[in-house]
This record gives C-alpha cells, sequence and structure tokens, in this order.
C-alpha cells in the first residue's frame, strides 16, 4: 500500500479500537495520540476521569449492616449520602458520596478497604 493509503487506514483502526473500548476522545481523532510520558500520563488521567466509579461491589452483603467500616486511604469515612458512602439498594456495594465520588472518578483514590465487623464491636482503623 502507499504510505498515505496505509496511514489512513492505521488512523481508522486506531479509531475503530477507541470506539470499540467504549471511551473515545470527542472530535474527529477518537484515540490518545501519546509521544511522551508526559502525554501518557495526561492521557491516562482523561480516561480514568471518564471511567471511574463511586460504586464498589461486594461479594454478599455485611451480615451487620450496621457494623461496616469503609477506610479510602488509610481514613475511616463516615456513612453519609452528601460527602461519605452508603449502600447500593441491595446492600451488596458501596457508594462514595460527594467529594470521595469525585476523587474516585478522577482516579485519586489508592486504596477503599470494606471491612464487616461483628455487632457491637468496634472496628479499628488499619
Amino acid at each position: 500500500l502507499a504510505p498515505a493509503r496505509q496511514q489512513g487506514r492505521s488512523l481508522e483502526t486506531l479509531n475503530a479500537m477507541a470506539l470499540a473500548g467504549l471511551e473515545p476522545r470527542d472530535g474527529d481523532s477518537k484515540f490518545y495520540s501519546v509521544t511522551s510520558e508526559a502525554d501518557l500520563v495526561e492521557a491516562l488521567n482523561a480516561i480514568a476521569g471518564k471511567v471511574g466509579s463511586c460504586t464498589f461491589t461486594m461479594k454478599k452483603a455485611p451480615p451487620s449492616p450496621d457494623d461496616v467500616a469503609v477506610d479510602v486511604d488509610g481514613k475511616r469515612i463516615a456513612r453519609s449520602l452528601t460527602d461519605g458512602w452508603e449502600y447500593n439498594s441491595n446492600q451488596t456495594a458501596v457508594v462514595l458520596n460527594g467529594s470521595l465520588c469525585e476523587s474516585a472518578r478522577k482516579g485519586a483514590l489508592k486504596n477503599v478497604r470494606i471491612t464487616f465487623g461483628c455487632a457491637g464491636t468496634v472496628i479499628p482503623v488499619l
């Protein structure tokens, strides 16, 4: 193939891959083109901002729903609908709210730990 035609097919392929990945960029170029480490970090941060989730699924509902601790990056988080955490409707996931959710969407949270406790027992911060 001629170089220009080959390049056109490569761009079509990259755009198709970006669309198949479900997080394409806006505009004509759907893929993230990077030529440096800084470009890669910027692209990954942009993607993380789109796909970061505020919901953390658990394998089962806690045996004592009022005795659950949620720690984010080593800090205990209060149960709150505005700036903390709450269960989903069937108590099989913890949903972060407010600024915690925004941080999760940006990929800024490193470690979310959900600990089930026994009724009436204080769960220590680890």
